[in-house]
Parts: C-alpha cells; structure tokens; sequence
C-alpha cells in the first residue's frame, strides 16, 4: 500500500531540502577554500582549474550513468550507488591524511648577511 501524504510531509521535505542546501555550500565553500590554502602558490591557478574540472566536469558522466540505473532498476538503486561512490571517495580522500609520511612545512629562508662596510 503506497504511503498516504500528508500536509506535515511538505514541511519536512521543505526543511530537509533547506538543510541540504545549507550542507552543500557549507562542503563547496569549505572545499574550494582547503584546496586554495594547500595549494602551492605558484600553481594554484592549476589546482584550481582542476578542481573546477573535477567538481563540474564529472556531472556529464555521471548523470546519465545515474540515470540508466534510474530507469533499468529502480531510483533507490541510483541512491544506493552515488552513497557508496561518496563513501568511496571519503575513504580514498582520508587515506592520504593517515599516511605517515606527512609533508614538512618548509623553513622560511633568513634573511642574506649584509657586508659590514669599513666606518670613515
């Protein structure tokens, strides 16, 4: 039996699909911003296109590859399918932090010796 709407389910759709757009600028903003600071600065422009490329550049695959799972399956297989390809790339992101090999923060180079010159 198909589960009955009722006037409350529009209001938790509203406040869910509310926090869900709150999560996704929090993770946009908060990712474009780790990828700008960890960047070196000399190629942060190309981190930075591909980063764009990576966040915008896989919808045109991965849309209609949801899609045909959609329509041959059912919706909730498509759901099933993009949470494990998240967890995935949570634990392939989380990897590197574990490693013991961190990179060292490099030394800020002193300042060259000035030449003493002879008083007249």
């Amino acid at each position: 039996m198909p589960a009955r709407r009722t006037p409350d389910d529009a209001r938790l759709y509203a406040a869910q699909a509310a926090r869900t757009g709150v999560a996704s600028l929090l993770f946009l903003t908060t990712g474009n911003a780790t990828v700008q600071l960890a960047a070196d600065p000399g190629y942060r422009g190309r981190v930075m296109a591909l980063w764009s490329t990576a966040l915008v550049g896989s919808t045109p695959i991965g849309s209609p590859v949801i899609g045909a799972l959609s329509d041959g399956f059912s919706p909730r297989s498509a759901i099933l399918l993009g949470a494990v390809a998240c967890a995935a790339a949570a634990a392939i992101g989380r990897w590197p932090a574990r490693s013991p090999k961190t990179p060292k923060t490099p030394k800020t180079p002193k300042p060259p010796k000035t030449p003493k010159t002879a008083k007249s």
